[in-house]
């Protein structure tokens, strides 16, 4: 059994160790252990004993002064025993201040770093996502794929083991309420799952011969499928009226290829015919790189295929190829406001531990007494920290479990303000990672926060260690309050920095709101007509349709004006050429702009103003005579100095001239920011794309509330067609709202960390102040014994509890310019020095301090100088 004993123990202890007090160790074991001969039991004491005792890290056990070697190297001993623990109970004020602290940075680190994990640094849930591309033809900022592109990629590309297609599509769903739906979707090649590397959750995906069958099939997301038939086993075999015609589900792909953005349901893409040659770029393309290819070589490889492409389809020569890995084309959009976000709550963690730092220092001071009796005793110093810093981590640990518990409702906040458009939202959650992730930055904080306490406390020789016993804190000498100065420093230079970023971010929603939207929000309320083909088989049934629909509307009590165009600002839209007579630019060369279908009530519906000439009348909606209207940064651009009404201009040299009969206000394309764009509106009929046409928004004037206007919306389309679906009906105001979602979320967010930080700021200033007047009764007690005022006792305790936030702030206001520059991408054209939001940063920040230091001040002025000098 002793053998056993033997082998038990040098599995946690270290030789050293060993070697004096084995003989000790396995006496205890045997005294506990009995009479029993069950391993497991000594394996039990041998655990319990090393979880007490030490580790193979452990220290050996102090030695008398005379016998230590002064020259030894501290180690560290990774266990806490128990006096750390009685002490950290024992002191339940001073603890839980401290884990609350840390459970707010540490909470709101590790719901940040959830989102960032789940979107910027976790790989899609694909097969060999690193092989996994997107590709685009790019012109500018222009970037797209066109079906011949496409085709004679799949038929000559080597370098890539596969390569699929799909286009966004939206689908008029019948119901079983008998109220039209209208579900988003997408058409895919046959081989978009093969390529992606993902099996599909029930049935099949698409055969070549689903083309030729006659049939229509679809596929079904798994959540369309436990929507609509419980599950996706049971929606198997199933059929779907899609479009006026019944769709038979042969599969159900997983939620995960909402990465590609593919919606709810899917049909096969055709893109033989006429949709061959087509060369809108409404396509997307994926493709897995093959094993001896990389990026590099499959964008090579493409572009040389481009030139034959360009023989074909001239014009095509001038588009680029761009290649890039699926996951980077994912998160890049996202990826700048994410990081500034991480940044952001990292500077808070970072905050929160200098704030833990001040606390222990200042709690530490209290105990100098039991400090000096350990030097006094023959402890060394690297003891002295192994203790101080073993007290910080546990503190650290415990703040890390309060943190965990607190992320789950700040990852709730932070998701109900994140943009719809954000990737993968349904996988962001508290997952292993972010577990593993938190538990690292809890040590690493307690650590942080303990280390500046251990130096300063465990930092005393032996005589002033023994001149401080009996004195209190001792801590009045000049110097002993420069650690905590600095923290405090430390704390208003981050402080500075957050709250001028949140600002700045604020300033930046102020601005792009006060901007001139170039169209009218108020009382109007727009929604999405649906047109199915099988119903309105050409552009003169859909314009008939709209046309009757916008009389009704206009006799409706309250209706102002209504119209209907192809797209909305702040939506993006269509884009084309633009050729103008008379163009001063080389041969007439090409400019890109939008374009879009209106009907002629659709700008009196939306507010948007004639600048010059007239708006189209009646017998225009029908294209037979070739008019548009352009928007005034299209006359500026374009037509500088010249009257732009009776112009012409086309959107391609074999497509007939159109002149201009107007000019309108500009609207903004994409962003609030940016109205450059040039824009053309053409009649309703005149656009001929049928695509596009069967994809209407309808605009409505009206002084009814918004509930009202919706009903006689449904009641006046529903009396016309009782199956057309009335799809995205809302106030038109929250086209500014989804426009500025991404600024929001980190206006708002960054805005909440930085008041969480000025809350953590004052407590930290607070506690330094109150340490201070503290450390200090004594010498305060003198001041105001020989006659000092206690106004001016509370005057000078101020003012020295101010002095580093005052430090802390200009430092940081010069860091926050420097930085500026890099913040100017977020801020839209907002000038990223602004003297009011470092005004009031600074205002915010000497008021907070101020408050802070009043406290210990006030407590100052009132102490009683025969008291201090008794007590002291």
């Amino acid at each position: 059994m002793e053998q056993l004993f033997r082998r038990w123990i040098r599995l946690f202890y270290t030789r050293r160790f060993l070697a004096e007090y084995e003989e000790q160790v396995l006496r205890a074991m045997a005294e506990d252990v009995g009479a029993s001969s069950k391993p497991w039991l000594v394996f039990l004491f041998a655990l319990k004993d090393a979880a007490v005792s030490g580790t193979r890290t452990r220290l050996t056990r102090s030695k008398h002064p005379s016998e230590r070697n002064p020259k030894n190297k501290m180690k560290i001993n990774f266990f806490p025993d128990r006096t750390i623990i009685r002490r950290l109970v024992s002191q339940p004020g001073h603890s839980l201040l401290v884990v609350a602290v840390l459970a707010l940075g540490i909470g709101s680190t590790a719901a940040v770093f959830s989102v960032f994990d789940t979107v910027i640094l976790k790989d899609p849930p694909v097969r060999d996502a690193s092989n996994l591309v997107r590709v685009h033809e790019t012109k500018g900022d222009l970037a797209g794929v066109a079906a011949p592109s496409f085709l004679a990629w799949s038929r000559n590309a080597t370098s890539l083991e596969g390569i699929a297609a799909f286009s966004s599509a939206a689908y008029n769903l019948a119901s079983d309420n008998n109220e039209p739906l209208r579900v988003q979707g997408s058409n895919i090649t046959t081989n978009l799952f093969s390529v992606a590397g993902i099996e599909p959750v029930a049935g099949r995906y698409f055969r070549p011969s689903d083309f030729s069958s006659g049939e229509p099939v679809t596929l079904v997301s798994m959540g369309l499928a436990e929507r609509l038939f419980s599950g996706p086993e049971q929606a198997i075999g199933k059929t779907m009226r899609l479009d006026g015609r019944d769709h038979t589900i042969v599969g159900v792909y997983p939620n995960e290829l909402e990465i590609l953005r593919l919606g709810q349901l899917a049909t096969p893409l055709d893109l033989t015919g006429d949709r061959a040659s087509n060369l809108a770029m409404n396509i997307g393309v994926i493709g897995r790189v093959a094993a001896s290819s990389n990026p590099e070589s499959v964008t090579q490889e493409l572009e040389t295929i481009g030139l034959d492409i360009a023989q074909a389809f001239p014009g095509r020569g001038d588009w680029s190829i761009r290649v890039t890995r699926l996951h980077d084309a994912i998160r890049q959009p996202f990826n700048g406001a994410l990081t500034l976000l991480l940044v952001a709550v990292a500077s808070l963690l970072l905050m929160t531990c200098t704030n833990v730092a001040g606390l222990v220092l200042a709690k530490g001071m209290a105990r100098t007494g039991e400090l000096s009796i350990r030097i006094a005793l023959g402890a060394s110093r690297g003891r002295l920290i192994n203790m101080l810093l073993l007290e910080s981590i546990m503190l650290g640990l415990v703040g890390g479990l309060a943190g965990m518990v607190a992320a789950r409702p700040i990852l709730s906040a932070i998701l109900r303000f994140v943009p719809a458009n954000l990737p993968r939202i349904d996988e962001i959650g508290i997952h292993g990672r972010v577990i593993a992730f938190t538990v690292g930055i809890s040590i690493a904080a307690g650590a942080i926060s303990g280390l500046i306490p251990a130096l300063q406390l465990s930092g005393r020789s032996l005589s002033r260690a023994m001149s401080g016993v009996g004195k209190g804190t001792g801590a009045a000498r000049p110097g002993n309050n420069l650690p905590g100065g600095i923290l405090v420093l430390a704390q208003s230079t981050i402080l500075t920095i957050i709250l001028v970023a949140g600002g700045l971010l604020g300033k930046t929603i102020l601005d792009l709101r006060s901007n001139e939207t170039g169209f009218a929000i108020e009382n109007r309320v727009t929604v999405d007509l649906n047109f199915t083909a099988s119903k309105y088989a050409t552009d003169r049934d859909v314009e008939n349709f709209t046309e009757e629909l916008e009389r009704r509307l206009d006799l409706l009590p309250g209706v102002k004006a209504s119209g209907t165009t192809t797209s909305l600002p702040l939506e993006g839209g269509l884009w084309n050429y633009y050729y103008v007579e008379g163009n001063p630019n080389p041969d007439g060369a090409e400019t890109t702009g939008g374009f879009q279908a209106i009907t002629p009530g659709y700008f009196r519906a939306m507010g948007i103003p004639l600048v010059t000439g007239r708006f189209f009348d009646s017998a225009e909606r029908d294209g037979t005579r070739n008019v548009v209207l352009v928007s005034q940064s299209f006359a500026n651009q374009l037509l500088s100095g010249v009257n732009p009404v009776g112009r012409r201009m086309r959107f391609s040299e074999n497509r007939p001239w159109k002149e201009i009969i107007g000019v309108v206000g500009d609207t903004p394309n994409e962003s609030l920011a940016d109205r450059s764009w040039p824009q053309v509106y053409l009649p309703s009929m005149a656009i001929g794309l049928p695509w596009v046409t069967r994809w209407r928004r309808l605009v409505v004037w009206t002084d009814n509330e918004t509930d009202v206007a919706v009903r006689q919306i449904r009641e006046a389309t529903w009396n016309m067609d009782p199956e057309m679906p009335l799809s995205r009906m809302r106030p038109l105001s929250t086209l500014v709202d989804t426009s500025l979602a991404k600024e929001n979320f980190l206006a708002i967010l960054v805005g909440a960390f930085g008041l969480a930080a000025a809350l953590l700021g004052t407590v930290g200033i607070f506690g330094m102040v109150n340490h201070a007047v503290r450390s200090r009764r004594r010498e305060i007690g003198i001041r105001i014994a020989i006659g000092e005022a206690p106004a001016a006792v509370f005057r000078h305790t101020v003012l020295d509890g101010l002095k580093p936030v005052i430090a802390g702030l200009g430092l940081g206001l010069m860091l926050s310019w420097w930085g500026a520059t890099g913040l100017s991408v977020f801020l839209h054209g907002t000038d990223p020095v602004q003297p009011l939001v470092y005004g009031a940063a600074l205002g915010l920040l000497l008021i907070a301090a101020a408050v802070a230091a009043s406290g210990p001040a006030l407590m100052a002025s009132r102490i009683n100088p025969v008291t201090a000098l008794r007590t002291d």
